[in-house]
């Protein structure tokens, strides 16, 4: 008896059915993002000094400040546009001011972007090796696919929670200079102006939390049917 083989020698299972092979393609390019995303983020923190990277991070912000100004708030999200209709009126040296304090913020977390990042690449690498195991029907594809996912559901709540972590950072050395700057403007007290800037990143942060807990049920739903399949018999010929 014979187990048949790859070109590479490897013995091979029975095709993954037409719902698995489509998932394993949406992991396998999901993974491909995670891991890029991942070396790219390492490498700007890592190869970038601080005065380029805080340029670099106000020279962004104001290419989409310039849009906003260009296009009108009104272009904007509903609860975006009275916060975007008084900064609009800010001189600009104020603006930049504010996106360089943005930037100097995110220089200093390079102690936590540099292992996250690092943590993130490394898991869509291993999203990448186990889905594309499994479509190649590899021999313990199907169980390093799975394992995979699993592993990334703990390495997601961590990102949840860093993530929460530093908007309450974020708030503190930038979100209180803003709301500051914005009150002299607006002529409203500060802690009306800071109250409004903490529920803008509240929302933020709440659409992230959906978007990773979808993320998180998304991986567990596909561990549990991968388990199911783990240890099929080996196909055989006399």
């Amino acid at each position: 008896m014979t187990i048949p083989s790859a070109e590479s020698g490897g013995p091979l299972l029975p095709r993954l059915p037409r719902y698995l092979q489509a998932l394993a393609v949406v992991i396998f390019c999901i993974g491909m993002f995670q891991l890029l995303a991942g070396l790219l983020e390492v490498n700007t923190a890592i190869l970038t000094d601080r005065s380029t990277f805080i340029s670099s991070v106000r020279d962004r912000q104001l290419s989409v400040f310039d849009q906003v100004a260009k296009e009108g708030a009104d272009s904007l999200a509903s609860p975006l546009r009275p916060l975007a209709r008084t900064l609009l009126r800010l001189p600009r040296p104020e603006v930049e001011k504010l996106f360089l304090l943005l930037g100097a913020d995110l220089y200093e977390r390079r102690n936590v972007t540099v292992p996250m990042s690092m943590l993130q690449a490394l898991l869509g690498f291993l999203l990448v090796t186990g889905s594309l195991a499994a479509l190649r029907k590899r021999l313990g594809g199907v169980a390093m696919w799975s394992w995979a996912c699993m592993v990334n559901i703990p390495a997601t709540l961590l990102n949840l929670v860093v993530m929460l972590v530093h908007a309450n950072r974020l708030m503190h050395h930038v979100g209180v200079p803003a709301a500051e700057t914005l009150a002299k403007l607006s002529g409203r007290p500060v802690p009306v102006e800071t109250a409004e800037l903490e529920a803008l990143l509240r929302m933020y942060t709440s659409a992230q939390t959906v978007i990773l807990a979808g993320w998180v049920l998304f991986l567990g739903v596909v561990t549990l049917v991968l388990q199911n399949r783990q240890g099929p018999a080996l196909p055989r010929e006399e």
